[in-house]
């Protein structure tokens, strides 16, 4: 569930008022949901004059989360007041988030006069048992899954910087840099990365992502095709980016008949990927 698609949570039962807390008007969300990582934080939602309460985590097996608290609106006073959430009490309610949408971090005096404990109890569920390298991986790719491309790359270099090396880890740095259109500094550290796994496939089509925007096209249909002959069966969501990708190589390389080809079997893959997920 997309972050963005909160608005219905903004249709409380009437009359359920908690205490008030912090005085003022709301905090613009100007924040990335990224830099608030195991923090409270606000988001406005449908209604202008009421705010979604969350507190954001990363879940290690599904990614980054939120858990949705209560609403915040503002008394005629000027003071914040709680109203809970329809669930409150009865069951949590966890949100997958999609993108680094903005929000607005809450200080820890906010967080206090709201009655928040600073790191809520649950939070200890979701506690990666796994060593420091193969953590900050799992993180980066987390991060890189929202775009926060930025925030991922300290996490790898934290791994870097503790000795840790994977091919995980060099598809995900080479994929955060892509996604900040640093494609040479992508091609430095996936070049070796593909020689020494010369069989992974992420790595050789990320590898491709990075020439193909900086027009080595060449390059690119050569390792889109490397890529996809290493595809058997199954596995068609990968297959149809790569396929497509591959087309538009072939198109600014002038070969327009490959080109429909290779587009017409990236349509054909995400079908029948759009047909399993049904």
């Amino acid at each position: 569930m997309k972050l963005l698609l909160l608005t219905f949570l903004l249709a409380w039962p009437p009359g359920l008022i908690a205490a008030t807390s912090a005085s003022g008007m709301f905090p613009p969300d100007k924040d990335p949901i990224a830099n608030c990582e195991n923090r409270w934080f606000l988001k406005q939602g449908k209604e202008p004059e009421a705010r979604v309460l969350g507190f954001a985590y990363i879940d290690p097996e599904a990614g980054f989360s939120f858990e949705f608290e209560d609403y915040i609106v503002i008394d005629k006073d000027g003071n914040w007041v709680r109203k809970p959430n329809p669930l409150h009490g009865k069951a949590s309610l966890k949100v997958r988030v999609e993108s680094n949408v903005p929000v607005a971090c809450l200080d820890k005096e906010d967080v206090a006069k709201l009655g928040l404990a600073p790191i809520p109890d649950w939070l200890k569920f979701y506690k990666d048992t796994r060593a420091a390298g193969p953590h900050e991986v799992s993180w980066a790719s987390h991060l890189n899954s929202i775009g926060a491309n930025a925030e991922a790359i300290k996490h790898i270099e934290t791994a870097i910087a503790d000795g840790y090396k994977s091919d995980g880890l060099w598809f995900e740095l080479g994929y955060a840099y892509n996604a900040l259109e640093e494609f040479d500094k992508s091609t430095e550290v996936l070049t070796p990365a593909m020689a020494a796994s010369p069989d992974n496939k992420l790595l050789i089509g990320e590898l491709a992502y990075s020439s193909i925007h900086q027009k080595d096209f060449k390059r690119a249909i050569e390792l889109y095709n490397l890529a996809l002959s290493k595809y058997k069966n199954g596995e068609t969501e990968k297959r149809a980016e790569y396929a497509i990708n591959l087309a538009a190589a072939y198109h600014w390389a002038g070969d327009e008949k490959a080109a429909q080809e290779w587009l017409q079997k990236g349509k054909a893959w995400q079908q029948l990927d759009q047909a399993a997920k049904q």
